[in-house]
């Protein structure tokens, strides 16, 4: 599994700031106009799902 992480430097978040992808997928985001940020790729991660009120949210840890 890789799990790319992105950053934004104008505040509009792509891929939540980062998603898993396992072996052999890919995926697609469209940035927005004036998009900037970056991505890195992180493997030998796990997954963590927090819960906050209603909404779940996951969290990779431990990378």
């Amino acid at each position: 599994m890789v799990w790319p992480g992105s950053l934004s430097g104008n505040g509009a978040a792509i891929g939540e700031g980062g998603f898993v992808l396992a072996p052999g997928s890919s995926a697609q985001y469209q940035a927005p106009p004036g998009w900037s940020g970056r991505f890195w790729g992180r493997t030998g991660c796990t997954l963590t799902t927090l819960a906050l009120g209603n909404a779940s949210l996951a969290t990779v840890v431990a990378c």
